[in-house]
């Protein structure tokens, strides 16, 4: 069998990532698109003992941004996704090889550029699959978060990303400089993983507003400033 990653360009939208898998006789398996709400690129995909597979590559936030942060995807043999993982700071993070050096533990190998210092380091870490990682250079693992928005300042709309480290009831609202709610964004039940939505300003006078995220009993509260 051959593996094939790669991505698809949408110049409307972002892309995302794709993978095909090939027989002996290089007729089509099957191919899979997997939409994400920011670019997913996969650079080097593996087929692991038990059939299924592993891809790392990188994930690119909104246009006009410099960070992106390495992005572990794994799938079972008919190519669905069972779970994702990703790794960064403020920094540009690529992941370009992973190795499995046990039943749950991969290598990975990749580079970070500062694109602040100008300075391109090469990144090598340990990868456990219970979501943690072992030594290297301060990978951060999916965990609960909060990012910043962006666009910020903004007019009339902005995007707000956060991530749930597992499954969890959340709340995310927006409220102004008096405490009073202005929009209900998300209230719901959301599995784990990243997580992006829309807010739009429209109607509102210019000024600072906050954003407050709450899930699996923690509560992380960031601002963002609407300029007409």
């Amino acid at each position: 069998n051959l593996l094939v990653i790669g991505d698809t360009h949408d110049p409307v939208s972002d892309d995302d990532l794709w993978l095909l898998k090939l027989n002996s006789q290089c007729d089509t398996v099957w191919t899979k698109t997997y939409p994400a709400p920011l670019r997913d690129i996969g650079l080097k995909v593996k087929e692991l003992p038990d059939s299924s597979f592993i891809c790392v590559g990188y994930r690119h936030p909104p246009a006009n941004t410099n960070a992106c942060d390495i992005l572990i995807t794994k799938f079972n043999p008919q190519g669905n996704k069972t779970s994702e993982y990703l790794f960064g700071n403020q920094f540009q993070e690529i992941g370009n090889n992973i190795i499995q050096t046990g039943t749950h533990d991969f290598v990975v190998l990749g580079n970070r550029y500062d694109n602040i210092a100008w300075q391109d380091d090469i990144w090598l870490f340990s990868f456990r699959e219970d979501n943690t990682s072992v030594g290297g250079q301060f990978p951060n693992a999916l965990s609960f978060a909060l990012h910043d928005n962006f666009p910020n300042p903004f007019n009339p709309s902005t995007a707000i990303r956060y991530q749930l480290s597992r499954r969890s009831y959340v709340r995310l609202n927006v409220y102004g400089m008096l405490g009073n709610d202005v929009s209900v964004l998300v209230n719901e039940v959301q599995e784990a993983g990243f997580k992006e939505i829309g807010f739009d300003a429209t109607g509102l006078p210019s000024g600072v507003y906050f954003y407050r995220l709450i899930a699996d009993g923690r509560t992380i509260t960031k601002k963002m400033l609407l300029l007409k």
